[in-house]
């Protein structure tokens, strides 16, 4: 469960209540759904309890998602939900701990009133310190680190000073005395010009209503049979393939899923895959030519069963045809960005080779370069308790799709 945030419906005004991962919602009172169209991290301020004139806003790096490490001969993983201190000084908290899981945050807007701290973090160096665990250091080398499914975003904790004291305008605490050489440190940076994009959840070609979960970063329009994506200045056209759309039935369920061509010095063809990973296979003529393909969940999974669907559709790629742009039904809601397929090559990769020592050195010099990147909408059969794709004898229980929408 995230942080809670309340706003005001773009179209009416009214009061919504969304979770901090959340980009469509539908406003209770003018019963019209938006969409939040921002495609750089969110930026949420804490409320405060006691005014004051010119709040000091300190920025905490949030991350919430699941972390891959390939360490040793394994690849592990954990679900990380933890929030880091983007402007390190001695009066200031490292973490924000419970306080905005009990209170509602806010947007931030260029309208609030007060001065910014800047983020001296980047999400990459936040993200280093979150995972250093001195329990860990006398473990095997980590080779790879990859961050997968997470809701990454800005919290903007009010502070204020009153005379050489540091004070916590959500809790009305005491963080500290200030020396003058720490009071010179708080220097307001420029004030952020994030905002929040909201779009009227409607086809930008038909104008009938776009269908998606709560957190999908994909919105269909089952009328004109469209799929659209947000981009810097609105909704962006995506392609994507269904292939067996022959098959799709009453019982068919469209799981979405991103197919990233991708090759490296060492992988050029799938060829090149099937020997480096050292799968028990018979090489086919044909494969020393075929571009490599990883093919991800485009929704979320428990770590564990993500890695397995993940490795499975990549080694059943061959039996994958081209398919045609045909949405008989709304798909499953994608919820996992395209970037995220990105993240996910090495630790498929590691995860899917026989021979793990021959694999894990290699991925710190490892560069991918992405050819192209495609959504597909593969139909798996509802069977009752678990989901079946036949041509590619592939299945996920629908308890692990229950459990993966409660990340």
């Amino acid at each position: 469960m995230g942080f809670a945030v309340e706003h005001e419906c773009p179209q009416c005004g009214g009061a919504i209540a969304m979770d901090e991962a959340d980009r469509l919602f539908r406003c209770p009172y003018c019963a019209v759904s938006s969409f939040v169209a921002n495609t750089e991290p969110f930026c949420f301020v804490l409320p405060t309890r006691v005014q004051a004139a010119e709040p000091l806003y300190v920025p905490f790096i949030r991350f919430r998602g699941a972390v891959y490490t390939c360490q040793g001969l394994e690849v592990s993983h954990r679900v990380l939900d933890v929030t880091h201190l983007g402007f390190p000084h001695p009066r200031l908290p490292v973490s924000l701990g419970f306080r905005p899981q009990v209170m509602k945050m806010r947007f931030v807007s260029p309208e609030l009133p007060g001065f910014f701290l800047p983020c001296h973090l980047s999400l990459a160096e936040a993200l280093a310190r979150m995972n250093n665990n001195p329990l860990r250091a006398q473990q095997a080398h980590v080779f790879h680190r990859a961050h997968i499914g997470e809701a990454c975003s800005f919290i903007y904790l009010p502070t204020a000073r009153r005379g050489n004291v540091l004070y916590d305008l959500v809790t009305d605490s005491v963080l500290g005395p200030l020396l003058d050489d720490q009071n010179e440190r708080l220097i307001p940076a420029a004030r952020p010009e994030w905002r929040p994009l909201f779009l009227p959840a409607l086809c930008p070609d038909c104008g009938a209503n776009l269908a998606g979960d709560k957190e999908s970063v994909v919105l269909f329009c089952p009328n004109c049979e469209s799929a659209w994506e947000p981009g810097k200045t609105g909704y962006q056209p995506l392609a994507y393939e269904t292939p067996f759309a022959d098959n799709v039935g009453a019982t068919t369920v469209l799981l979405p899923c991103w197919r990233v061509s991708a090759m490296a010095d060492r992988l050029q063809t799938l060829a090149d895959f099937m020997r480096l990973t050292n799968q028990p296979k018979v090489i086919a003529p044909e494969w020393e030519t075929r571009p490599l393909n990883f093919i991800t969940p485009a929704f979320k999974l428990r770590p564990k069963i993500y890695l397995r669907l993940a490795g499975q559709l990549t080694l059943a790629q061959t039996g994958l045809t081209s398919g045609a742009a045909a949405m008989e039904k709304t798909p499953y809601p994608v919820n996992l960005p395209k970037s995220e397929g990105v993240e996910s090559l090495k630790i498929i990769l590691a995860s899917i080779a026989v021979a793990k020592k021959n694999i894990m050195p290699l991925l710190p010099d490892l560069h991918f370069q992405i050819k192209g990147i495609t959504l597909l909408l593969v139909p798996f059969q509802d069977n009752g308790e678990t989901l079946y794709q036949e041509q590619l004898d592939i299945n996920i229980s629908k308890q692990d799709l229950g459990f993966g929408q409660g990340l």
